[in-house]
Formats: structure tokens, C-alpha cells, sequence
């Protein structure tokens, strides 16, 4: 099927049985169709197929189809439940994206990666099981799901992509598990009610903005594989007031902990070696603690920095 007109006002359309493939693009726009009925014998669903059918409630994927493309329901504001297949195997880019009253899915446990701004958007979700089979979750993967109050990362995931749970003000608890050695930038921030998390050993880099704005974050727990922290990575978390960093670390970034107001001790261990402009700016009540001979004191009398030899 290569095109249904989007002008036509119908409000129910049934895809007749034989049509194989529903092709790119084919419904964008239809902004009156309410209901769409897809027959078994579809086995390829095109990049973009309902994009923008933004009257459309609810869809069933039969098991038949095994070709599921990118940006597949993006911006169908109303759709609140769709049923996908043990079929699909990826949830590509933009999948969801923008589907603000989706609150009903489940993620085929076929399904090994997401894809970038896959959920970014779905405000009305409030939880989401990730199957044990994900791997990678992308770029801005579940960026302003802002009602997202908790979540659980399945251990085989590896990777979580830049800003992939950004702006999800409302999370609460994220557990991540030992099999992630890389998160990246801005992936949690402005998670304004997130409170505590623990880093797993494995991740090295604690990435620029990872944890900007995080307002209510009071208890990071950092591993030993960390060897820096990024530009503006704690930046704002202004509640914050227990973080270890561990032996290993060799430099801090620009504005790091910028605007950390609770923060009042803080140990720079001896292998840390570059601290950059203003990585302890607007911190009132902060100490640092380290060696004297150590390039933290160094830093500390440079930059009018409190700070206390041990």
C-alpha cells in the first residue's frame, strides 16, 4: 500500500487483506482516522506509515509482521495503546516520539535495541519495562517523559545514549545495572525529583551534563572505574550533599559542580590532576580536602577555594 489520501474525512479505514507491505509516509497526516485495521498478511510497515494521525487511539500489529521502520506512530497524539508483536526486533528512531497520550505498551521481548527519541515525548507513560534482550537504548530515547516515575534497566543492557532519560522530571528511582560501562551526555538531567543513584563499576567517564539540574539528587555513589568527571556534570544539583570521589579520577570539568550548594566536604583524591575553571563556582559552604603538596590545594588557593590538608 503506497498512499491513503489525508484529505479524506473517513474515520475507520480497514487495510484490505493481501496488502503486504504498508509503505513510507503511507497515512501521514490522516488526521481524522480514529481507527486503522492492519490484516495479517502485512509483513512490512515503512518508516513514518501513521506519522501525525493524530485522531488515532489505539492499533493491534499482527505477528506477521517483521519489518517495523522508524518513526512508525510519531506525534499521534491521541494513540494511548498499541500492541506490537514478539515479531519486531527494533524500536528504531522516533518511533513514539511526541505520542503524549500513549500510556499502555509493551516492548516485545524480541526487541534487542531503542532506538533515538523512540518514547522522547510520551508524557502520559508513567512505566515502561524494558525486556531483558535491549542492549543499547538510544539518544533522547525516553527524553520528556515527564510523568516516568521509575525505572528498571534489564542487565544486558551495554549502553545508554546522550539525554536519554532527559527532562523525565518526575523519576524517582533508576536502577542501572552492572553491565552498562557507558552513559552518556546529559543522560539524566533535569530529572528534577531524582534523589539517588549508584554508577556501576565499568562506567569510566561521568559525561558532561549528566546530572545537570538534578535539584533533588542528594546521594551519588561513583565506582573506581571512573577516571573524570565532565564539564557541568553535577551542575545545579544543588541538594547534593554526599559524593566520594574515587581514587582513579585525573581530571574535573568546567563548571562540574557548579551551584552545589549543600555540598560542604569534598576529598580530591591525589591522582587528579586537571580541575578546570569554575568546576566549584557558587558551592558557599564547600571545603576540599586533599594533600597539601597535591594540585587540588594548588587549585583551591588559585581560585579562593576553602580547603583543609589531610
Amino acid at each position: 500500500m503506497i498512499c491513503y489520501p489525508p484529505a479524506k474525512e473517513s474515520s475507520a479505514y480497514d487495510i484490505p487483506g493481501g496488502v503486504t507491505s504498508i509503505g513510507d509516509n503511507a497515512f501521514s497526516g490522516c488526521e481524522s482516522l480514529a481507527r486503522i485495521t492492519v490484516p495479517g498478511s502485512v509483513t512490512s510497515i515503512g518508516d513514518g506509515a501513521f506519522e501525525r494521525c493524530e485522531s488515532l487511539t489505539d492499533m493491534i500489529i499482527p505477528d506477521s509482521v517483521t519489518v517495523f521502520g522508524e518513526g512508525v506512530f510519531a506525534f499521534c497524539g491521541d494513540l494511548m495503546s498499541v500492541v506490537l508483536p514478539d515479531s519486531v526486533r527494533n524500536l528504531g528512531e522516533y518511533t513514539f516520539s511526541g505520542c503524549r497520550g500513549l500510556t499502555d505498551i509493551t516492548i516485545p521481548s524480541g526487541v534487542t535495541s531503542i532506538g533515538g527519541d523512540a518514547f522522547s515525548g510520551c508524557s502520559g507513560l508513567t512505566k515502561i519495562t524494558i525486556p531483558g534482550g535491549v542492549t543499547a537504548i538510544g539518544d533522547s530515547a525516553f527524553e520528556d517523559c515527564e510523568n516516568l516515575t521509575d525505572m528498571t534497566i534489564p542487565n544486558s543492557v551495554t549502553t545508554i545514549g546522550d539525554s536519554a532519560f532527559e527532562d523525565c522530571k518526575n523519576l524517582r528511582k533508576i536502577t542501572i545495572p552492572s553491565s552498562v560501562t557507558s552513559i552518556g551526555d546529559g543522560a539524566f538531567a533535569y530529572c528534577e525529583n531524582l534523589e539517588n543513584i549508584a554508577i556501576p563499576d565499568g562506567v569510566t567517564s561521568i559525561a558532561e551534563w549528566m546530572f545537570y539540574g538534578c535539584e533533588n539528587l542528594t546521594d551519588i555513589t561513583l565506582p573506581n572505574s571512573v577516571t573524570d568527571i565532565g564539564d557541568s556534570a553535577f551542575e545545579f544539583c544543588e541538594s547534593l550533599v554526599k559524593i566520594t570521589i574515587p581514587d582513579g579520577v585525573t581530571s574535573i570539568g568546567h563548571s562540574a559542580f557548579y551551584g552545589c550548594a549543600g555540598l560542604t566536604d569534598l576529598t580530591i583524591p591525589g591522582s587528579v590532576t586537571s580541575i578546570e575553571d569554575d568546576a566549584f563556582e557558587d558551592c558557599e559552604n564547600l571545603v576540599l580536602r586533599g594533600g597539601a603538596d597535591s594540585y587540588a590545594a594548588g587549585y583551591a588557593r588559585e581560585n579562593g577555594v576553602a580547603f583543609a590538608a589531610e
